[in-house]
């Protein structure tokens, strides 16, 4: 063995200092199940030392929330309630008695009355639904627009001359359809009913829009609507959604019209049908009546003169029957004393 690869004696260098400087940092360095609640010196600790990263997230988050906030277009909800009188069905003995009477309809017969044609229809006309505008801004204009019996759906675009007294008509594919005078009655060819003044028509504008079929627009208020009805089918609630809260606020307060408007004439109209029957079945059963009353009078006019039979109870106080009886017994005293005088008679001849 060579002297050489034994070990050199000298000092021996020093190792690494493990102490831990400083309280934060001890603090850091024990581990949390060995302490109660929250470490928050952990948690400072933890901030500081990825501070930047933090600060970043919140500027991005801030950032995309403001811009989702002019993008976003923010959902409004319109709401009504309308009261359903259920007087009748809450009542027990309502449906008793010789002559029934059927409630109007039952809860969800509300439900489908509110959401048919014959309520959404009016709506659509009244609210001009079957329009739809690219811009909002262009509702002035078209506001007095109407629709004949026949008229051509499909996409349009009315072009205003710079000096804002002509316009052009055009289709989708921008063939010209007409052209006239601002103030002229615009769409005659294709149905429409629509004379806009030139305060509403500037130089230079268009107006791109489109023409649905009332029937269509109908179907989608319908599936927009949203209709339910309590337990106790007492109230009857309408929902609708929407980006423009004047507009769908409009909607709702014309469907609530037009749906009481047609309750209230179908209500109407089936009572006026309930009160003519319930007038024949009176005069029915009064002929009726009238007719066996005056059987039982000839069976008692019939039958009086035979034994025991003698008024009694209402029929004494008949003034007819009073009569007769009165004039029976007259009839029988003139019997009587004439069978007195004719005895008599004999009797003086012998």
């Amino acid at each position: 063995m060579s002297p050489n690869n034994l070990p050199v004696r000298g000092p021996i260098p020093s190792l690494p200092s493990t102490e831990v400087g400083g309280a934060a940092d001890l603090a850091y360095a024990v581990p949390v199940e060995e302490r109660e609640g929250i470490n928050w010196a952990r948690v400072l600790h933890a901030l500081r030392r990825h501070k930047w990263m933090v600060l970043a997230a919140t500027a991005l988050g801030t950032a995309l929330g403001l811009a989702a906030t002019r993008f976003v277009s923010p959902l409004y909800r319109a709401e009504s309630t309308v009261w359903v009188d259920a007087s009748r069905r809450s009542t027990p003995d309502f449906n008793r008695g010789p002559v029934r009477v059927e409630q109007f309809l039952q809860p969800e017969g509300y439900v489908d009355l509110l959401k048919s044609y014959q309520v959404l229809d009016a709506v659509v006309h009244d609210l001009n639904l079957f329009l739809e505008l690219k811009n909002p801004a262009d509702s002035s204009a078209l506001k007095s627009l109407r629709l004949r019996d026949q008229y051509v759906p499909g996409e349009y675009r009315l072009a205003i001359s710079s000096n804002g007294k002509s316009y052009t008509l055009l289709t989708e594919e921008g063939t010209e359809i007409e052209h006239g005078t601002v103030g002229d009655s615009i769409g005659r060819r294709l149905g429409m009913a629509w004379a806009p003044g030139a305060s509403a028509l500037p130089g230079g504008r268009k107006i791109d829009f489109r023409l649905d079929a009332p029937r269509d627009a109908a179907s989608r208020l319908s599936r927009r609507l949203q209709v339910s009805m309590d337990p106790d089918g007492s109230f009857l609630r309408v929902e609708l959604a929407g980006e423009n809260p004047r507009r769908i606020t409009e909607i709702v307060n014309a469907v609530i019209t037009q749906y009481v408007k047609v309750a209230t004439s179908l209500k109407k109209e089936k009572l006026v049908q309930l009160t003519a029957t319930l007038d024949d079945q009176l005069n029915f059963w009064r002929d009726k009546v009238q007719d066996a009353e005056g059987k039982f009078q000839r069976y008692r006019t019939a039958t009086i003169t035979l034994p025991g039979d003698r008024p009694t109870g209402a029929t004494a106080t008949d003034p007819v029957m009073s009569q007769f009886y009165q004039v029976q017994v007259e009839r029988d005293q003139v019997k009587r004393d004439r069978e007195s005088i004719e005895r008599l008679l004999s009797q003086t001849a012998r």
